[in-house]
């Protein structure tokens, strides 16, 4: 099983531990974690901006990923959010970002391109956590991620 699938299906969204980085900003407020995400204005580094210039999936996706994605990770990670038991709006800007960025990841990974922003959020999903923007201007500054207290 692909490492990325497994964690979806395993690990999605939980933080095990009290987990620090120096080169995160970890936020608890989902108002404010929803500002970083976005917000189009007001910030040095406009977080879907970042995330679109820097995309993998246009450059490297392939029928072949796209159908594998679809079929096994998609459905994984819908049923990871519905067990969260979230509001319907949080809910689906979730799905998106996380379908999104997690397919990013997964290219990555598949075809080794070690990109920076890329194996930040990665590591950030693997710790639990919800990459949602960035403080400062990129790449000088810090990831924003959100811990979601859903227990």
């Amino acid at each position: 099983m692909n490492i990325i699938l497994g964690f979806i299906k395993n690990n999605l969204l939980e933080v095990l531990g009290n987990y620090q980085n120096s080169q995160w900003k970890i936020i608890q407020d989902i108002s404010l974690a929803q500002r970083y995400a976005y917000q189009q204005y007001d910030l040095e580094t406009v977080w879907a901006d970042l995330r679109e210039s820097n995309s993998l999936i246009l450059k490297l996706s392939t029928d072949e990923d796209d159908n594998f994605w679809d079929e096994y990770a998609v459905p994984a990670i819908e049923k990871k959010l519905n067990s969260l038991h979230l509001e319907e709006g949080l809910k689906d800007s979730l799905f998106s970002d996380i379908d999104a960025d997690l397919f990013n990841c997964y290219l990555n990974n598949k075809y080794k391109k070690n990109h920076p922003i890329w194996n930040m959020i990665e590591d950030a999903y693997f710790k639990g956590f919800w990459p949602c923007g960035w403080e400062g201007k990129y790449p000088e500054g810090k990831l924003v991620v959100f811990k979601l207290n859903y227990a």
